[in-house]
């Protein structure tokens, strides 16, 4: 993906992978061990040029990561480029239970979870059961 728009893994600030294995297929290694040895092997070095993180997992986060985007589309805060065609399409198909369309929407949820989550403006900001903010974002 990277080499599709010429980004060299140089210019990477932040990666966050997620935390699962590749499947049956892939032996069981953990997907961003994958990523790292396909990084390596893309830059010929030994060492990464940037930290892949582990998505932030646990009670509750799909829902806040979903409230959280949504909240970020709304304020104008996040746009997605118009040559992730992949993303818009699972953005604007995705009712919930859709396996294909669940990855790229996974992806920029754990992306944008990570980023946003200690930005001014979103710091500590909380949801209610029905997606509104509940407390003032400082």
């Amino acid at each position: 993906m990277l080499g599709r728009h010429n980004i060299h893994p140089r210019e990477v600030d932040l990666a966050v992978g997620d935390i699962n294995t590749t499947g049956k297929g892939g032996g069981g290694i953990k997907v961003n061990d994958a990523l790292a040895d396909a990084i390596r092997r893309q830059t010929k070095t030994k060492s990464l040029p940037f930290v892949i993180r582990s998505a932030r997992k646990g009670r509750g986060s799909v829902m806040y990561g979903s409230r959280l985007i949504n909240y970020c589309f709304r304020r104008g805060d996040l746009t997605v480029h118009p040559r992730c065609k992949t993303l818009i399409h699972s953005l604007q198909h995705f009712k919930g239970h859709e396996e294909d369309l669940k990855h790229p929407l996974d992806a920029m949820r754990y992306a944008s979870s990570y980023i946003l989550s200690n930005k001014k403006g979103y710091f500590r900001l909380r949801f209610d059961t029905h997606g509104e903010m509940t407390t003032n974002a400082r």
